[in-house]
């Protein structure tokens, strides 16, 4: 028992050390990895509508219908810490940080479990200390809530607790679309691996919390079923936006995988030796990465491998200690591990290449992007009280006027350091399906930025240096 207790204290120790890197990571990224990104203005000025008017209407995106290409959990739920800690985008993209802090702790209960638990939580811990992972915990976007749902349905089914595991997987769609191919892996693991013989029986908490998962689809049908021309134009978008990327195709390094994969899948469920849970999960992680391309996704990918790899070890043990055994046929059994052993370890070398350059605990460069510790800010506070005073002083000319003065950022987001600023006579606009006239536009020239063009004849607000400044224009002298 002793040495249990050892082995579970240095175990926690060593995932402890894991996520204070990342904490470290996440406050050396700042507001500099990523920059104030236009996803964020897109969900936040929802989050922060929520938070003003209980609706999910945003004049600032579009002043004539609501906007319904993403669901609405992820902004209702930032809308609701929004009138508790109030709007920012500090408050947003902490509240992005917690989530993937928690579904790291979540992920570690759940390979403490395991075989071979110590060379997971360092394999999991490693892949967190890398760029995609700062990201996602520093950008105000519903990837790390998605995350931390399936982590602690995840944790739910690992328990027993189908029912209520079943019900919180239910919300993940309305967190982000993503979330379907969580149900799709829930209902395959339900239905091949679940019968009723061998689950716990529904309770009162988990009654009930199908109940209000239910009324919250309704509330949403309802909700489209109210805004149906405008969902479909959106949703047309959304479909006509991913179709323009590259397709989903199975290359030959998807062939190897899948061959491993299912090769292991079908060995172990003979034996049963193999973690269905963790496969079912990890394979939906997997092809969520791989038909998905986009960017923001790319940290499933790793997690991908770790959950599969922690499903088969049992079978990678079982096949070894199997060549002991009399009663098996030892020329197969040796010729199926040599093959397995061979494609699960290209898999794991292809998933160290493609991840090399993103394991450096402190300068890794993603997507254009790079983590670097500098004594410039994106952003500092002597720049935002100018800019506020520029916008106060806008905002008590432009009182008299019939319509209010329209001020559009570029980029779209470094709005969100001044919401406090909109008043009757001056509003922010952005354009979401719609095409905004602004009156003046404020830019941000930055060493950040990889777009830096501005026009010819500016007026600065506010300055850091000869690189860092602020300025507005008038959108007829643009270039």
């Amino acid at each position: 028992m002793h040495g249990r207790r050892s082995n579970d204290l240095l175990y926690w120790i060593i995932a402890g050390l894991f996520l204070a890197g990342y904490a470290v990571r996440h406050i050396i990224a700042g507001l500099t990895f990523p920059v104030p990104w236009v996803d964020e203005s897109h969900f936040l000025w929802q989050a922060i509508a929520f938070q003003r008017t209980n609706t999910l209407f945003t004049p600032e995106l579009n002043p004539l219908r609501d906007i319904l290409w993403m669901p609405p959990g992820y902004m209702v739920i930032v809308g609701i810490f929004f009138k508790i800690f109030g709007a920012s985008l500090m408050v947003a993209r902490s509240i992005s940080f917690a989530c993937m802090a928690a579904s790291f702790v979540l992920l570690a209960i759940i390979l403490r479990k395991r075989a071979y638990s110590y060379v997971m939580i360092i394999l999991l811990g490693a892949m967190f200390l890398a760029t995609p992972f700062v990201a996602a915990g520093n950008v105000a976007r519903m990837d790390a809530m998605l995350l931390l749902i399936v982590s602690l349905s995840l944790l739910l089914f690992d328990y027993h607790r189908e029912y209520a595991a079943c019900a919180l997987m239910a919300i993940a769609p309305l967190i982000h679309p993503n979330g379907f191919y969580f149900c799709f892996a829930v209902s395959g693991y339900m239905i091949f691996t679940k019968t009723r013989s061998n689950m716990r029986s529904l309770n009162y908490a988990d009654y009930w919390f199908m109940v209000v998962v239910a009324l919250t689809w309704f509330a949403y049908t309802f909700y489209i079923g109210n805004h149906w021309h405008d969902f479909i134009s959106d949703m047309r978008f959304q479909f006509q936006r991913k179709g323009e990327r590259r397709p989903f195709l199975i290359d030959f390094n998807g062939i190897v995988f899948l061959l491993f994969f299912f090769a292991v899948i079908i060995y172990g469920i003979y034996h049963k030796t193999i973690s269905s849970l963790l496969a079912w999960f990890g394979i939906a992680m997997w092809f969520l990465c791989n038909v998905g391309s986009e960017i923001w996704y790319d940290f499933f990918y790793p997690i991908s491998y770790v959950l599969i790899f922690a499903a088969v070890f049992p079978s990678i043990i079982f096949f070894s200690r199997s060549l002991n055994s009399a009663k098996m046929s030892r020329i197969p059994e040796i010729g199926i591990i040599a093959l397995l052993l061979c494609i699960g370890g290209y898999a794991a070398i292809k998933t160290i290449y493609i991840q090399q350059s993103l394991l450096d605990v402190w300068t890794g460069k993603w997507a254009d992007m790079k983590i670097e510790r500098s004594s410039v800010s994106y952003i500092t506070d002597k720049e935002i009280n100018e800019i506020g005073d520029f916008l106060s002083s806008i905002g008590v000319s432009s009182s008299v006027n019939t319509h209010p003065f329209m001020v559009k950022f570029i980029p779209e987001a470094d709005a969100l350091f001044f919401t406090e600023k909109e008043t009757p006579a001056l509003h922010f606009c952005e354009g979401l399906f719609y095409q905004c006239p602004p009156d003046i536009i404020i830019g941000h020239h930055s060493r950040y930025l990889r777009d830096s063009s501005f026009p010819d004849t500016i007026d600065v607000i506010a300055r850091q240096d000869s690189t860092d400044y602020f300025y507005f224009y008038k959108p007829s002298i643009a270039r």
